[in-house]
């Protein structure tokens, strides 16, 4: 079974990895294919839009949110 972004629902390009990431009610309201809250493997694209919801949920900038902040 070949992996997908779970929130975009493309397969990844070649050797692109997968990032873990956590939907949370907030971020239902965004355009994402999916509609469930919970932990992700998504696509770097997806990861990085996260990256910018969560830093304006949080006040910081967008380089300066960890990893461990998306999960």
């Amino acid at each position: 079974m070949p992996r997908i972004c779970a929130v975009c629902q493309r397969p990844p390009r070649e050797g692109e990895e997968m990032r873990p990431m956590r939907l949370t009610e907030d971020d239902l309201s965004a355009d994402l294919k999916t509609d469930e809250l919970g932990l992700y493997s998504a696509c770097s694209e997806c990861v990085d839009a996260h990256r910018e919801r969560v830093a304006l949920r949080i006040g910081k900038e967008p380089s300066q949110v960890t990893n461990n902040e998306l999960c």
